[in-house]
């Protein structure tokens, strides 16, 4: 016997692989998760998710909040019931407003203004982020 939890996990699993591909431009009711994102207050079970396309073969971008978030899905992914079913999050950005193309742009031009080795080394993270997000759009 397994969990609930289990349960639901492996049905996340069997969603990713019976469904075929998922297209860009697709838009999704929300999305489930097998395993919890890094940040746990990432919710998008009754969000609406656009799908941008692919960053890597193991790698989906996807917004929701009219491009205020962007991530990514990670190891795989399905569609169940009009939600996407991922594997994983990869990664997580929360822009604070929908976020145009351009506005992406500068933000990753930008300079780093941080102060301090950790500070500068989170926000080179973030810019190497934007980039893979550019790289789709």
């Amino acid at each position: 016997m397994l969990s609930k939890k289990m349960q639901e996990k492996a049905k996340i699993y069997l969603d990713c692989l019976k469904s075929g591909e998922v297209c860009t431009g697709s838009v999704f009711d929300g999305v489930y998760f097998a395993k919890a994102p890094h940040n746990s207050e990432i919710h998008f079970e009754n969000q609406s998710i656009y799908v941008h396309g692919p960053l890597a073969e193991d790698e989906l971008l996807v917004s929701a909040g009219n491009q205020w978030y962007f991530f990514s899905l990670k190891d795989g992914w399905g569609i169940e019931n009009h939600h996407l079913a991922a594997v994983s999050c990869g990664f997580f950005m929360d822009f604070g407003r929908p976020a145009t193309k351009e506005e992406i742009r500068a933000l990753a031009a930008a300079p780093c203004g941080k102060q301090g080795t950790y500070a500068a080394i989170a926000e080179q993270g973030r810019q190497k982020q934007m980039q893979k997000i550019l790289a789709v759009l």
